[in-house]
């Protein structure tokens, strides 16, 4: 039960700390009620993204997200998005689970890194 107890909130650590630097840049996107991801619009950036980088559909988003800033995300159209939504989902589970629960601030360095890159991304659009 406190393993479980946990995870649960090292998972909701992850996740507003994610939430909070990309919507401070303007992505858009639901609070999550648990699970360990994150559904983004990029819809903001659309115009400067299509001009920049000639992204126009999810599929190109994720390629060109992973090209400039080395985070991996999945097409929204994947999901059963429109393609030219630029939608995509975020895993928030790139830490050691054991260094989690004895160190979370740590343990969690590298998804606020990933989140932070793609949000330095978008503000050099």
């Amino acid at each position: 039960e406190a393993y479980l107890k946990n995870c649960r909130l090292i998972l909701k650590q992850a996740s507003e700390e994610v939430l909070s630097t990309l919507t401070a840049v303007g992505v858009e996107m639901p609070q999550p009620s648990g699970g360990f991801y994150l559904f983004p619009s990029f819809a903001r950036h659309s115009q400067k993204l299509e001009d920049r980088y000639g992204v126009s559909d999810s599929k190109t988003l994720c390629q060109v997200a992973l090209e400039q800033t080395g985070v991996a995300l999945l097409p929204g159209q994947d999901f059963g998005r429109p393609k030219t939504e630029l939608s995509c989902r975020l895993a928030y589970v790139d830490f050691d689970g054991a260094l989690a629960l004895s160190h979370p601030t740590k343990a969690l360095e590298r998804v606020g890194l990933g989140a932070e890159r793609l949000a330095q991304w978008l503000k050099s659009l």
